[in-house]
């Protein structure tokens, strides 16, 4: 059975990024982010939606989750 939900370490094993860089994704982004007390995870299904979008668009998927990009992110979102 598939977890639903991966904390920080599972998150940077799945994307291969450092445990900062994850940390400052899951604080930025709240789309697929769950906060249970003080602890962040991932909602696996949606972090996938979101990795297919930056496929799909062909968007680097490290510029995707940065905090400049939500503006184009939305823009992109509306013209759809």
């Amino acid at each position: 059975m598939d977890k639903i939900l991966l904390d920080v370490k599972e998150v940077c094993e799945y994307l291969g990024l450092g445990q900062t860089k994850v940390r400052e994704i899951l604080h930025n982004n709240t789309t697929f982010t769950v906060k249970i007390g003080n602890r962040l995870y991932a909602k696996k299904d949606l972090l996938d939606k979101h990795i297919e979008k930056c496929i799909r668009y062909n968007i680097p998927l490290y510029f995707y989750f940065t905090q400049n990009f939500i503006n184009l992110r939305k823009f992109i979102v509306e013209i759809l």
